[in-house]
C-alpha cells in the first residue's frame, strides 16, 4: 500500500492516488479529469514533451564541399538549387537581413523552382 503522486500530461492536473500491494504498480495511468496521460510525478519529465520552438531558419554545413542541409519553420527543404543568407549587424547603422532558398517543388506532378526569400530592416530598402 502506498501513495503515488501523479501528474497530467494534458491539463497538468496534480493528484495522489492510492495504488494498493495487490495491484501492479503503473508509471501511467489515466487522469481522473481529462482523461489524458496520468504519469507519476518522479517519471514525468521521461513523458513530457521537450518542445523545443522551431527556429526560422537553420542551414548546416558539414565541410566546404557538402551541401547544406537547410531547415525553415522545421521543415527541412529538398531539392535545393540556390542558398542565399546576408546578415548586418544594426550597431552602426540600420543593419538587416536577406535570405533566399530557391528549391525545386515535385508535388504539383510538374516540376517548379519555388523561391523562400525575405528582407528585413535596412535591407528591406535595396
Amino acid at each position: 500500500m502506498s501513495w503515488v503522486s501523479r501528474k497530467c500530461l494534458a491539463c497538468e492536473h496534480v493528484q495522489k492516488t492510492f495504488n494498493d500491494k495487490n495491484e501492479e504498480y503503473q508509471k501511467v495511468t489515466v487522469c481522473p479529469k481529462c482523461n489524458g496521460a496520468f504519469v507519476d510525478r518522479y517519471r514525468y519529465e521521461l513523458y513530457a514533451k521537450k518542445d523545443k520552438p522551431n527556429s526560422l531558419l537553420t542551414i548546416e554545413l558539414e565541410d566546404e564541399t557538402s551541401v547544406p542541409k537547410v531547415f525553415y519553420k522545421g521543415e527541412e527543404i529538398k531539392h535545393k538549387c540556390n542558398v542565399f543568407l546576408d546578415w548586418d549587424t544594426d550597431t552602426d547603422t540600420f543593419g538587416g537581413l536577406t535570405y533566399s532558398i530557391e528549391h525545386i517543388d515535385t508535388g504539383k506532378g510538374y516540376p517548379a523552382i519555388n523561391r523562400i526569400e525575405r528582407k528585413v530592416k535596412g535591407h528591406a530598402f535595396d
